[in-house]
């Protein structure tokens, strides 16, 4: 079953019984996890990508870990993706990491655009992300992809490190960076005091 297809790609949900499989293109790809918590993906990281939700605290609807994979059954990238999170008509990318031997390829772009074009089918107006401030390689295809920082928060633990998280969001179907802070006050630039990071 396909989430979406484009070009010769296809994005497919991913169940825990993939948790093998995905781990083995974390072991192969390590560079996401190198960059963010300075290790390589623990033992048990595609089994809590597959299983952990979002916080309680966040609202939500639906939550797809997918693979693409190519015509010959080879995961070539990977993403989380959560409907509604934190408002309604936002969704979120949690993670999306392609495979080291695509970079400089233009396949990321390619398969972004693709899951942008699914989650506006589904009624996403906004896109939503967090990228670790330093990693730089990251923060330029954000950039590239036409998203903006709306914050950054500071102190996030990932692994040995605590970083500094840019909070970005790309509008879509026709939605608003300004209508997106309006709907979504824990990403001001300045939250209210209450809004916890």
């Amino acid at each position: 079953m396909e989430l979406f297809i484009t070009d010769r790609y296809r994005a497919i949900p991913l169940s825990l019984a993939d948790a093998p499989s995905l781990q083995a293109f974390f072991d192969a790809n390590p560079e996401y996890f190198l960059a963010v918590t300075g290790a390589p993906a623990l033992p048990t990281e595609a089994h809590d990508e597959i299983v952990t939700p979002p916080p309680a605290d966040f609202a939500w609807t639906d939550r797809w870990v997918m693979a693409f994979r190519d015509a010959d059954d080879v995961t070539v990238a990977m993403a989380n993706v959560t409907s509604d999170l934190p408002a309604p008509n936002v969704w979120h990318i949690g993670l999306f990491i392609v495979a080291t031997r695509a970079f400089g390829t233009g396949l990321a772009a390619k398969l972004h655009d693709a899951l942008l074009e699914w989650a506006r089918t589904h009624g996403a107006r906004w896109m939503r992300l967090g990228v670790v401030a330093g990693n730089a390689r990251a923060e330029r295809f954000w950039l590239r992809e036409g998203y903006v920082e709306t914050r950054v928060r500071e102190g996030i633990a990932m692994g040995a490190r605590v970083n500094s998280v840019r909070v970005m969001v790309k509008p879509l179907d026709g939605g608003r960076v300004d209508e997106y802070l309006a709907l979504v006050a824990r990403d001001r630039p300045d939250p209210p005091m209450e809004e916890s990071q």
